[in-house]
């Protein structure tokens, strides 16, 4: 009889283990952190090479005008001489010393820096021809990429600043059978690639490095390593699976109750 029980009791605890609490998904929890958290409060992306940054000239001087004119901004229009594609003059590539070149100033070093503090190099640079130049430096390529229980999307990033509740919102959430306590970040930095492994659920996240998406980024969800056939009942193939399921433990406790 004894053994009954504790079959029975193995094949129950097999089912609750699969059931998914509000705890295991629910966001800003007070949770003790797995992970150690890095407070990082200055979390602006960093150049790194292979990136491609779109740059903008505004300036009356006619013969900067003229010197320049790929990059130079129609003030009545708004518009560059070129356009911002990928293949256009204004657009300058980070090679793999991690500079760019720009006509007539040649290579400049901007890999490990911001794009605000690449701008102010490059503005220095310019005001050897001219004082009277203002531009315009952006990341073309701000896009990040979410992988696993979260969707599979490649995203442009429209705001300054994304926060990873605002990416995640962009895609979908993740998942009910997502693993809410080790979500990842894939992250390339100057140093080289980062991964980082957190617990979203914790309202610690809100103050560490993790919180602001950055351009390039990596989102992975891994599915549960305990996650049974409930996670699965989202369709019609789904409902079958788990009507086998009951049968399948409705054999197992007639089998167990002739022991």
């Amino acid at each position: 009889m004894k053994i009954k029980l504790l079959l029975l009791q193995i094949v129950i605890i097999s089912l609750l283990s699969s059931c998914v609490t509000p705890k295991d998904t629910n966001l800003l929890q007070d949770i003790k952190k797995d992970y150690p958290i890095d407070v990082n409060l200055n979390n602006d992306y960093k150049i790194i090479i292979g990136d491609q940054l779109v740059l903008r000239i505004y300036t009356l001087d006619e013969s900067m005008r003229e010197l320049f004119a790929v990059y130079i901004v129609n003030q009545s229009s708004g518009i560059s001489g070129a356009s911002s594609s990928q293949t256009s003059p204004n657009v300058l590539n980070v090679y793999s010393d991690g500079t760019v070149k720009i006509p007539y100033l040649g290579k400049i070093l901007v890999e490990g820096y911001t794009t605000n503090e690449a701008k102010k190099i490059i503005e220095e640079r310019f005001s050897t021809f001219s004082p009277n130049i203002v531009i315009e430096l952006n990341l073309q390529n701000r896009f990040f990429s979410v992988l696993g229980e979260a969707g599979q999307s490649r995203v442009a990033m429209n705001l300054p600043k994304l926060t990873i509740f605002q990416a995640l919102a962009m895609t979908g959430p993740i998942k009910t059978f997502g693993d809410h306590k080790k979500v990842k970040i894939i992250r390339q930095t100057p140093n080289g690639t980062e991964v980082k492994t957190f617990d979203i659920r914790s309202k610690d996240i809100v103050d560490s490095e993790y919180y602001y998406i950055q351009p390039n980024d990596v989102i992975y969800v891994s599915e549960k390593t305990n996650t049974f056939f409930f996670g699965r009942i989202t369709s019609f193939t789904g409902v079958l699976g788990l009507v086998g399921l009951l049968g399948t433990i409705t054999g197992l406790i007639a089998l167990i109750s002739r022991l």
